[in-house]
């Protein structure tokens, strides 16, 4: 496991999935830490919480047979550089048309601020299809309802994916106003299953993308290299 800190923020990585664990700060968890957790009207587990990359989809993988949210999120990244406040891993190859993808994540930590970049280089000659996203799971302190852009959601309504677009966005809940931001990715999913006291707010490229015919602006061709960057501060 990988810390970093700034001030009074900390968050602890796991190389595995590049996945961040826990973010906290003086005044407990900002993101609800990472937990496998039964749904009680399933039984069944699934992790939640933290904050993961999706590459190279966000959601269904439609007709290409990757998995919910790719192959990033349970892949073994390889930390290439650490300190005090930041830390950047790496991850050399994907499956099939990916094998010649490289992925590179970058967290850096300021005192109530998180920046997040993905790092995109397709080595090969083949034409890939990425879409990516950052799937943050904030903490709650029992609410029933969230503000989004100074209106609320009740949590009942959030547990169909919502969608919303904009480059910058403010999400008021547990006694912290937070503001969201990326140039790259704009279309935003607002979501809870309300298993437990989370919410999530990802920034994607294009929604479920993968379920839609392909736009050219999710191509990647040989050579070229795309940086996805997410900014959240409270």
């Amino acid at each position: 496991m990988l810390e970093i800190s700034s001030g009074k923020t900390t968050a602890a990585i796991d190389p595995k999935g590049g996945y961040i664990v826990s973010l906290r700060d003086e005044k407990g968890d900002v993101l609800f830490p990472r937990t496998i957790l039964t749904n009680p009207a399933t039984g069944t587990q699934k992790v939640r919480g933290g904050s993961h990359v999706c590459v190279p989809n966000f959601g269904p993988g439609g007709s290409s047979g990757l998995l919910q949210h790719g192959y990033g999120r349970i892949s073994n990244w390889r930390p290439v550089f650490e300190d005090a406040s930041e830390v950047f891993l790496v991850l050399d190859t994907g499956p099939d048309v990916y094998r010649r993808v490289r992925t590179e994540l970058h967290y850096e930590l300021t005192d109530h601020s998180l920046e997040m970049a993905l790092l995109v280089f397709n080595y090969g000659d083949t034409v890939v299809r990425v879409a990516p996203a950052f799937h943050p799971y904030f903490a709650m302190g029992g609410e029933e309802s969230v503000e989004l852009d100074g209106q609320q959601l009740p949590l009942g309504d959030l547990a169909d994916t919502r969608f919303t677009n904009g480059e910058k966005h403010t999400l008021a809940l547990n006694g912290r106003m937070f503001t969201l931001e990326s140039t790259e990715l704009q279309r935003w999913a607002i979501w809870t299953d309300s298993v437990d006291s989370y919410v999530c707010l990802e920034p994607t490229l294009d929604g479920y993308a993968f379920l839609d015919p392909v736009d050219d602006n999710q191509l990647i061709r040989g050579g070229v290299t795309r940086i996805y960057s997410f900014t959240l501060s409270w």
